[in-house]
């Protein structure tokens, strides 16, 4: 009898999670091109078990992460559209992006 059933190393979320990572830089640059011009870096997705949020951290190199954090969050529900064609899932998450301050961010 033939095992049907593929084993995964990893969970679903975790999956999905580098996936956004992945494809995020992508989404920004066909949705919001010209509207951030300094650096970002997603350093982290974490997406709940039953895949309905997704929080997502970034690194940004300039002081204006209120009105990152703003921009980012009014174009969600685009990110969401991008993310529905682009990813293979039933569900797409709702995102919440979050400033990180693990890496701290050197001033030139």
């Amino acid at each position: 009898m033939r095992n049907t059933t593929s084993f995964k190393p990893f969970p679903r979320s975790l999956r999905i999670s580098k996936e956004i990572v992945r494809l995020l830089p992508n989404a920004i640059r066909s949705i919001i091109p010209n509207k951030i011009p300094f650096l970002i870096t997603f350093t982290n997705c974490v997406v709940s078990s039953d895949c309905s949020h997704a929080k997502v951290y970034f690194v940004q190199h300039d002081n204006t992460t209120e009105h990152t954090i703003a921009l980012l969050t009014l174009n969600a529900k685009k990110f969401r559209m991008y993310f529905r064609s682009k990813l293979n899932i039933k569900k797409i998450p709702n995102f919440t992006f979050i400033h990180d301050t693990a890496f701290p961010v050197s001033k030139n």
